[in-house]
């Protein structure tokens, strides 16, 4: 759903060639960051330390829809430009079924963050009762159930895309457009920000109550000092990945603000993609593209365990190419 063929854009000779010039620069290099770095994600989140927290499936489920998303939309869209191919509009079958594998992976992609956020806040609960919702079962089912919902929903897709003057263009109607801009790009950040607060103030709630919870232990003979480490361990493991998940929070509405707006002025008839609002648009497609393939850098800064993890993935290709190098 993130692809200039899915808009009409008015032809100008000198802003379409600006356009194939930056299109020809800028894809490649987005496809290859977001492949790239969600290949990492995948590696480095599978690992035993992080596979054991329920927020880590959510991450993993998140990073597995941007390589569809970078396949199916980045990988076309610059083959189209490169070579008069046109795989999205040489047929009205093709041209629904790359719009609906577009948005199928474009909306899996944000609820998962929405997903992971409520598990963080589940996580930060003081009530025990919200708490037992972070289990890998239940994020694992939650998961399923997300595609399945993402799956059936945007199955009108393939009713309302038509080819017209070779682009391929989405000509539902004026409720379906209001639904669908609410649901992919207001709902989704509402919920982020809304849990994303939400658990900051329950991490700022529950500061004290491990003083509290250590003066009580420390009277109960039977709690031993191996379990307490573990459970101190998983703590801070849990807090580390509510930090990661702010942090792609941030980043998801930073890279699609001004594509929202993008998209909200053109739905209104405020613009008409000509001239330079036309590669203003490619551009803001461009920066959208980018929180596809940025989630690496967010959880390498916000993450110890995600940095410890990363380089002993690395420690090991190092050494196994050692071994396997004359």
């Amino acid at each position: 759903m993130n692809n200039s063929s899915t808009l009409p854009i008015v032809a100008n000779d000198a802003y379409l060639t600006l356009n194939i010039r930056y299109t020809l620069i800028a894809l490649p290099f987005l496809f290859t960051l977001a492949l790239v770095t969600n290949s990492l994600n995948l590696i480095i989140l599978c690992r035993r330390m992080l596979l054991q927290h329920s927020c880590t499936h959510y991450f993993i489920a998140q990073s597995s829809s941007n390589i569809l998303y970078t396949i199916v939309v980045l990988i076309v869209d610059w083959i189209n430009t490169v070579f008069p191919m046109n795989l999205a509009t040489r047929s009205l079958p093709e041209c629904r079924i790359y719009a609906y594998l577009s948005s199928v992976t474009a909306v899996s992609s944000v609820y998962m963050l929405v997903l992971a956020s409520i598990d963080r806040w589940c996580a930060s609960a003081t009530s025990e009762f919200i708490r037992r919702w972070i289990k890998v079962k239940i994020a694992r089912r939650a998961i399923c159930t997300l595609y399945v919902i993402v799956a059936s929903y945007r199955m009108e897709v393939l009713f309302t895309y038509n080819v017209v003057q070779g682009q391929c263009i989405w000509t539902a109607s004026i409720v379906d457009q209001i639904v669908f801009i609410i649901t992919f790009y207001v709902i989704p950040h509402i919920f982020n920000l809304l849990f994303g607060f939400m658990t900051i103030n329950n991490v700022h709630i529950t500061r004290i109550r491990p003083m509290a919870i250590t003066s009580v232990t420390r009277q109960r003979t039977t709690t031993s000092q191996q379990l307490q480490q573990q459970q101190n361990s998983r703590r801070r493991t849990e807090g580390q990945l509510i930090r990661m998940l702010l942090a792609q929070v941030l980043i998801s509405i930073i890279f699609f603000g001004p594509y929202a707006i993008f998209r909200l002025l053109i739905f209104f008839k405020l613009i008409q993609l000509t001239g330079i609002l036309s590669f203003g648009y490619r551009l803001s497609v461009s920066w959208m593209s980018l929180a596809y393939g940025t989630s690496l850098f967010a959880y390498i800064l916000s993450g110890t365990i995600y940095r410890t993890e990363l380089l002993q993935v690395l420690k090991k290709s190092l050494e196994y190419l050692k071994r396997v190098t004359p």
